[in-house]
């Protein structure tokens, strides 16, 4: 029985501004472009942010996954719950994904300058490269940023990116 479970994660202290673009762009201020080496495996994730300063037009912001990361992702499932509004404010939304194309808008859109997303799931890898979380903004504006403390954890629980069960299932 294979027993794995490499953990990978990034936190950084400080927030990050985005540029003033529409186009995906990494997500975290680490390294020089924000990316994630991984080797042929299964893995699960979650991410947890927080922006502000975006734009109050009507929209928000798109993420994926692989960005322009050059792993080939063979499998899929997430979910996405959060909202664009003050904390304490909006209702929650949500949805669940199957590709690593980008979720636009990630929860429904409304007119507030804030937004918390909560991103979780599994995907493999069946070709070793790089992922880049990334975001797109629905409108550009050049002091969008994501908030210190957000997050992504990144656990590798197969060296397969085609096993099915781990544990004593019969």
């Amino acid at each position: 029985a294979e027993d794995i479970f490499e953990e990978m994660w990034v936190m950084p202290d400080a927030s990050y501004t985005l540029s003033n673009t529409t186009s995906a762009q990494k997500m975290f201020n680490v390294g020089a472009n924000g990316a994630l080496t991984l080797p042929i495996g299964t893995y699960r994730f979650s991410v947890g942010f927080s922006m502000a300063t975006m734009s109050t037009t009507s929209g928000n912001a798109g993420w994926s996954i692989l960005g322009s990361g050059s792993a080939t992702i063979s499998a899929m499932r997430g979910f996405v719950c959060g909202k664009e509004d003050t904390p304490t404010v909006g209702a929650l939304s949500g949805a669940s994904f199957t590709t690593t194309a980008t979720l636009n808008p990630m929860v429904t859109a409304a007119i507030s300058a804030n937004m918390g997303s909560t991103i979780f799931g599994y995907f493999r890898v069946s070709a070793a490269g790089t992922i880049i979380p990334s975001i797109s903004l629905g409108t550009a504006i050049a002091t969008a940023s994501v908030i210190q403390g957000s997050y992504m954890f990144v656990q590798r629980i197969s060296t397969s990116a085609t096993l099915g069960s781990y544990g004593p299932w019969s």
